[in-house]
């Protein structure tokens, strides 16, 4: 992207960098729907949002992968919304009705930070919203932040829900703690897994 503020620019590395994800993942919350616990959806169609298209589709076919092992059908949403830039809500809800799933999952980031240096100002998404594209949307919401120095580990967080089409209400939600310590990886199917896992664990898939 031409002409990029700095500060976008630093965050969508790190945006880059959360969804590879590095050796460390932890799931630090997770919440199912009771009304959609043993109530499997059929077809699901998948959005990873990140700026990198290669990470994007790695993350997508993953889930689509693991989707198929519990005989539900995946849709990874690169192939619907093609491109490395965001679709806006209008063209994912196109994007839903077209491929004609009865549940969505969007996997973005978020931000936390702690370092014993100094860590520079930037953007950062935040903002609490509900149902499904109030939480897409939520994604664009940005807050600056000065610079500071902090003590402690380097972590970024990283949010996935499941939302039902119809009543647009989330069916699950899960929260990973990502550590920065490590070098980049293979470990993105690792962090594909975990949120899976914790999925079927709740039984909603």
């Amino acid at each position: 992207m031409p002409n990029m503020p700095r500060s976008i620019a630093v965050v969508l590395v790190v945006v880059a960098i959360l969804l590879a994800g590095c050796a460390t993942n932890q799931l630090v919350a997770h919440q199912a729907n009771p009304a959609h616990v043993g109530k499997p959806p059929k077809k699901v169609m998948v959005y990873a949002i990140a700026y990198d298209a290669t990470l994007r589709r790695v993350f997508e076919d993953r889930m689509v992968e693991r989707l198929g092992s519990r005989g539900i059908q995946g849709v990874p949403a690169y192939t619907i919304i093609p491109g490395d830039s965001p679709a806006d809500e209008a063209q994912l809800r196109a994007a839903v009705a077209k491929c004609g799933a009865d549940a969505v999952m969007i996997s973005r980031p978020g931000a936390e930070e702690q370092s014993t240096t100094i860590v520079s100002g930037g953007t950062v998404y935040t903002g609490t919203v509900v149902g499904m594209y109030g939480y897409y949307s939520g994604v664009w919401q940005v807050t600056k932040v000065a610079p500071r120095e902090v003590d402690g580990a380097t972590w970024l967080m990283s949010s996935t829900k499941l939302f039902d089409v119809g009543t647009e209400a989330p069916v699950w939600s899960g929260t990973v703690k990502t550590s920065m310590q490590d070098d980049l990886g293979p470990a993105l199917n690792k962090y594909v897994d975990l949120v899976f896992r914790a999925m079927v664990a709740d039984k909603v898939l």
